[in-house]
């Protein structure tokens, strides 16, 4: 019989191919094997033999999912493979952290489950990729192959997090590495959040450093520091690094002769520090130190202001200043203030006298009752007005002696003093001879104009003959000149040399208004030195923190060439 007759059942003895012994019904179309105790196209219970892997499969020939039940409950559905669905393995139910949906017969709370909408969850002890061995301490490890970044993090959303680790009992991250601990890029190469510590490095290398930053952009900032809760703050051309908080930035040297921070500037390649060491050394090859205070202005509020201040201590100690201690000699650089002298035990017996001084400078014991130190302002425009024109101008006021060096025969430099004067005075000298009794002596026309020559301010003249005459006397004074006669209307023809003394007029504008005061001071009230005071603050030590329980899979010790780095 060729045909086939739907419904007909035939048993068969004979085997061919996939075909054996047993029971088979006709569909109308070909002949399907009934269950039987032989091999048959059904899935037994019991298992098959007999499969072909392309041939034989468990599932569906049309475009329908497959599921699975247990206990008559869905509990996985492989959907179906049309071009939407792509035949994907899917659960019924969310799983926990405890009973994992995938999971493991003999470690059944290691798996995944979902946590909630888009939220995948892992429940493990420990996990590993690459199957390399973990360490008894970690959580999760990823072992990368030369060239390979073990973990890649990147978030491409505007205030995405690459990476974000927290630990409520230690630390939230810790990497070792034989170059970086950490790298990071982006708008900020890495952020730390913590108790104790926002970020900590530690290397143990000659050429390793704990923490670098880098800005590859050229107004980039490499590093962004702040502290006592501050918002943090930078330059819009960048720098290396940026501070900012109540202290901005804090260096301190732990050796005798050390430097707290070295500064370079202008590109400059030739680093300077002193032997002794210092707080601040800074090197330059146009400036090495520039000072800037921008509240110069006359007001009360701004006195005491400067842009530098250097104070020599005794004790090393600037919360005790005494008659046996204290500060020792100071000096201010670009300063403002009311330098009017003090009466005994400190209390302004002078009107005020605000003041702008390019330099103040002292020396001695500053806090000795009775004994101020020895000090001079230098460039001091002293009790000047309110947008600082007018006052007294002076290059250098103290209570010294003006002097000078000069060498002995042995090379021996040897004190010379000057002559002072309670008005501002100018003096000239020169020579001149009688003519028939008669000499006119002119001054010079560029010091005329700085002269004030009036009846309450006459113009002083020494005359000293260099010959034998009558005797002389001097007539006609002015700011132009001066005339010498000899007595008794003599007509002698001598030498003479002679000697003016004139007050010095007053400085003044294109305007004519008055910078510098000059004429009429006659012992002036003058200034006192300066109050420099410094402040304590407290430091606190911080000993390193050393994870012991923390290795690299290689313990041998490394070191790190950054000779491609260095310039």
């Amino acid at each position: 019989m060729t045909a086939h007759v739907q419904g007909m059942v035939v048993y068969n003895k004979n085997t061919a191919g996939d075909v054996t012994p047993g029971y088979y019904y006709n569909n109308g179309s070909q002949w399907v094997r009934l269950a039987a105790d032989a091999p048959s196209d059904d899935w037994s219970r019991a298992g098959n033999a007999g499969t072909v892997a392309n041939t034989n499969f468990l599932g569906t020939t049309d475009d329908m999912a497959l599921r699975f039940r247990t206990y008559n409950s869905d509990k996985f559905e492989i959907s179906s493979g049309n071009a939407a669905n792509r035949g994907r393995l899917r659960a019924f139910e969310n799983g926990s952290a405890a009973r994992p949906t995938y999971s493991w017969q003999t470690d059944t709370d290691l798996g995944m489950y979902r946590i909630s909408a888009n939220t995948l969850g892992f429940s493990a002890s420990q996990a590993s990729f690459n199957g390399n061995p973990l360490y008894a301490f970690d959580r999760f490890t990823v072992h990368g192959a030369d060239n390979e970044y073990a973990i890649n993090a990147y978030a491409s959303g505007a205030n995405g997090v690459g990476v974000f680790a927290e630990s409520i009992g230690y630390d939230g991250m810790v990497a070792i590495a034989a170059r970086y601990g950490v790298y990071g890029s982006g708008s900020f190469g890495t952020y730390g959040d913590g108790v104790l510590y926002g970020s900590y490095g530690i290397v143990d290398n000659s050429t390793g450093m704990g923490m670098r930053a880098h800005n590859s952009n050229s107004s980039g900032t490499g590093l962004l520091a702040s502290g006592n809760n501050a918002l943090g703050n930078y330059l819009g051309g960048g720098s290396g690094v940026a501070g900012s908080g109540n202290t901005g930035m804090y260096g301190r040297s732990l050796t005798a002769t050390g430097t707290g921070v070295i500064a370079s500037g202008n590109n400059n390649a030739s680093i300077a520090v002193s032997p002794n060491g210092s707080g601040l050394a800074g090197s330059g090859s146009v400036l090495g130190i520039f000072g800037y205070a921008g509240l110069g202005s006359i007001a009360n509020g701004n006195r005491g202001n400067h842009g530098g201040e250097f104070i020599l201590d005794s004790d090393n100690d600037p919360t005790t200043n005494s008659a046996t201690n204290g500060n020792r000699a100071t000096a201010i650089l670009a300063g403002f203030d009311d330098i009017a002298a003090s009466g005994p035990g400190g209390v302004p017996n002078l009107p005020v006298a605000d003041s702008y001084f390019g330099g103040y400078f002292s020396g001695g014991n500053e806090n000795a009752s009775g004994t101020p130190p020895s000090y001079s302002y230098v460039g001091l425009r002293y009790n000047t007005g309110s947008n600082g024109t007018t006052g007294t101008d002076y290059k250098i006021i103290g209570p010294g002696t003006v002097s000078t060096l000069i060498n002995d025969h042995n090379n021996n430099p040897r004190i010379m003093f000057a002559p002072e004067s309670p008005e501002i005075v100018f003096q000239d000298y020169g020579v001149g001879k009688l003519t028939n009794g008669v000499a006119r002596i002119r001054i010079d026309p560029i010091l005329r104009h700085s002269l004030h020559i009036d009846d309450q301010h006459p113009l002083k003249v020494y005359v000293t003959l260099e010959g034998d005459c009558k005797g002389v006397y001097v007539t006609d004074k002015s700011s132009d000149g001066f005339t010498v006669k000899e007595l008794q209307g003599g007509t002698s023809n001598v030498s003479f040399s002679w000697q003016i003394v004139a007050n010095r007029a007053d400085s003044k504008d294109a305007n004519g208004n008055i910078i510098s005061k000059h004429v009429g001071l006659r012992l002036p009230e003058g200034p006192g030195p300066l109050k420099v005071e410094a402040i304590q603050l407290e430091t606190k030590d911080v000993k390193p923190v050393i994870r012991s329980n923390i290795k690299r899979k290689n313990a041998a010790p490394f070191t790190a060439d950054l000779s491609e780095e260095k310039e």
